[in-house]
């Protein structure tokens, strides 16, 4: 009985850690590189020929045998290898599109409707199925909406990006933002020590903005290296840009720091399209609707190693307190408070913040910390994972500094 409990438990974990892993896998698509897309490539062709061979043993031992199906399913199998044909050759030439998968798949949907019709060998019926789920996966890398059971491909357009971007184009791009980064660093702290901005607290504001966009972006950086970048990383450091560009908008500064600043835009710009990120700077942090909550709530159960809190923390940097001392109230500064509303809405929805391995902790380390906020709560941060949760940590302990909550 217990080793039946034990095999149960133990099932259920590994159910637990699958659904937590296939909704990582939602949450955070990693842009392939062109190693990986080729290989998806190459086994669709190498697939499609395993088919074609299997359907023309089984046709010449079917009914089908010189007829008119016949015809006309080599017929669909004949586009299907030109719309094929043209896919490989676009991405040999790194001019690969959304629109010549969808080809690929509208040709593909064709042979699905014959052999779901028509009952053929065994082996036919086996190569067809493996070869809709290699098209399946090639649908997910170029962004192509598809169902076979209503086959309308439908493509995820970017904005001035008709063709896939390639590992070299990507890394240019990034090269150049970084590149006009340390120019804007450079002749942003020569302006403002030349500015009425000098020692006072709006310079520091935007020294902290800036800290955290390089941040963001040397994550971004470390993620293309390591080829898990993606288009939530890309939408981190576009968000803290935007504080930057506020910023640069309602101050006049010199005009070597306007300059630099519009050539880092035009670096994120390109990266924006790159990743497939809708963005404008205009309005890009509007003012919080009226039914947006105004009010974030941090609270940590405690452990044996540190004592319990709750933080109330308000848009504007007020906080009120509550721990085992008694209740109190201070203030953060405004930049880490719009930092992390911000973090905060980039992660939403809270709920769905992708979950780890099963955890377990030690009873020193037995504490959860939870985020609510409105209507969402997050899950224990000390069990998600992922470069949203990191992000909501490193601010939380970062509101505990200012506020001496330890």
């Amino acid at each position: 009985m217990k080793a039946k409990m034990r095999f149960t438990t133990i099932s259920a974990l590994l159910v637990v850690t699958a659904i937590a892993v296939m909704g990582q896998t939602q949450l955070q698509p990693y842009r392939l590189t062109d190693r990986e897309v080729e290989s998806i490539l190459r086994g669709v062709e190498n697939q499609a020929d395993t088919f074609r061979k299997d359907l023309r043993t089984a046709l010449n031992k079917s009914r089908f045998n010189g007829s008119r199906r016949e015809d006309d399913i080599n017929a669909f199998v004949k586009e299907f290898d030109r719309d094929a044909n043209t896919l490989r050759d676009h991405f040999n030439g790194h001019k690969s599109t959304s629109s010549d998968v969808e080809s690929v798949l509208n040709r593909a949907a064709e042979i699905d409707r014959f052999m779901s019709r028509n009952a053929l060998t065994p082996e036919v019926h086996n190569s067809w199925n493996t070869l809709r789920s290699d098209l399946e996966q090639l649908a997910q890398v170029y962004n192509v909406t598809w169902r076979w059971d209503a086959p309308v491909a439908v493509g995820i357009p970017v904005a001035g990006v008709p063709f896939r971007i390639d590992d070299k184009e990507a890394g240019r791009i990034l090269n150049n933002l970084e590149h006009a980064s340390d120019r804007f660093h450079s002749s942003l702290d020569a302006s403002l020590d030349r500015s009425r901005l000098d020692g006072t607290a709006r310079e520091d504001n935007v020294n902290a903005f800036v800290k955290d966009f390089y941040k963001e972006t040397k994550m971004l950086r470390d993620h293309f290296n390591d080829h898990k970048s993606t288009s939530a990383d890309v939408q981190s450091v576009l968000e803290r840009a935007a504080r930057i560009d506020q910023f640069m908008q309602r101050r006049q500064l010199s005009p070597r720091a306007q300059e630099d600043w519009a050539a880092v835009r035009a670096s994120l710009d390109d990266l924006a399209r790159a990743y497939g990120v809708t963005w404008g700077w205009t309005n890009a942090l509007a003012a919080p609707a009226s039914d947006e909550p105004v009010l974030a709530v941090i609270a940590d159960s405690g452990s044996t190693n540190s004592p319990a809190y709750k933080i109330s923390l308000g848009r504007g940097g007020h906080a009120d307190i509550a721990t085992s001392k008694g209740l109190g109230t201070g203030y953060v500064p405004a930049a880490l408070a719009e930092r992390f509303f911000a973090d905060l809405a980039a992660a939403m929805p809270l709920a769905q913040l992708p979950l780890g391995q099963p955890c377990y902790k030690s009873s020193s380390f037995r504490g959860s910390v939870h985020i609510d906020f409105g209507t969402q709560r997050s899950p224990d941060l000390g069990c998600a994972t992922g470069a949203r949760v990191e992000v909501l940590r490193q601010d939380i302990n970062d509101i505990r500094l200012a506020l001496n909550v330890r």
